[in-house]
């Protein structure tokens, strides 16, 4: 009886990777945000925050600054809407998502001390403008 019990359990776990490695990988259909996939396939309008990405964005227009913590249920929104939407934003504009817990030396800079910070930057990174809250609609008017 002990060794049907061994058998079994032995065909369940080889019939369960059978079926994970049969299974098709997941595609995801969200942007690529990471400055090398920009550069191969064109600038972007949402990206995560990288020295290089600021760069670039700067060079192609205005950057924006999104401090963006993943507990945070309005800086979800604005993420899923940037990702669904950024072609509302204007041409010129490139929005640079930040972690909100991990970007400490950022958030000093820039005196950010709530999450859904965004922070319009120039050229050398310094604040042009600064707001909290709001969605695409909100960054449009703020833009300077």
């Amino acid at each position: 009886m002990k060794n049907i019990f061994i058998l079994a359990a032995i065909l369940v776990i080889v019939v369960g990777l059978a079926v994970g490695l049969t299974r098709p990988n997941k595609i995801s259909l969200v942007k690529p945000s990471t400055p090398e996939l920009v550069e191969e396939i064109g600038q972007e309008s949402y990206v995560d925050y990288s020295e290089l990405a600021l760069a670039n964005a700067s060079e192609n227009g205005r950057a924006v600054l999104f401090f963006k913590a993943n507990w945070c249920s309005t800086c979800s929104a604005l993420d899923k809407e940037l990702i669904n939407e950024t072609g509302e934003l204007p041409e010129d504009v490139t929005v640079l998502k930040l972690n909100y817990d991990k970007e400490k030396e950022l958030k000093k800079k820039y005196k950010v001390i709530i999450q859904h910070t965004l922070v319009q930057v120039d050229e050398n990174g310094e604040e042009l403008k600064k707001w909290v809250g709001g969605g695409v609609e909100t960054i449009k008017q703020q833009l300077i």
